[in-house]
């Protein structure tokens, strides 16, 4: 897999697509001070819910370095939010560890560990103006 694939599928916001061919079985995610997200079923229930308020999410990969099995990236994200009549984006950028399962320039290796640090407030307040709109 690589960094790219990964945003695919999450641009996409094809959760099963991700959680196959990105993450291994027992994959963990951990957004900043938030409560891990631990294996699969987690990860998709999350993310499920996340995705369905979502009218899409654009990752732009400002820059990335690996050492090792591990990929550090910084990136801007795009959303827009299901049901906005306005088609706001909120752009919030971000930063990620992806701690992989082996080498990285491989097409097998998979994410065990995914740490992300951002600040997703615009995007809840976003979310709440919307369904005030309603």
């Amino acid at each position: 897999m690589s960094h790219c694939q990964y945003h695919g599928y999450g641009d996409s916001l094809n959760v099963e697509g991700w959680l196959k061919h990105c993450l291994t079985a027992d994959a963990v995610i951990r957004f900043a001070n938030n409560p891990p997200l631990e294996g699969a079923d987690a990860i998709r229930e999350a993310f499920t819910a996340q995705f369905a308020m979502l009218q899409s999410m654009k990752h732009t990969i400002v820059y990335f370095d690996i050492v090792g099995s591990t990929i550090y990236q910084a990136a801007q994200i795009k959303y827009v939010v299901k049901g906005d009549s306005e088609h706001k984006v909120i752009d919030i950028p971000g930063f990620a560890v992806f701690h992989m399962d082996g080498d990285v320039f491989t097409q097998d290796s998979r994410m065990s560990l995914f740490e992300v640090y951002l600040d997703p407030s615009p995007l809840h307040q976003r979310f709440t103006e919307v369904r005030k709109l309603k």
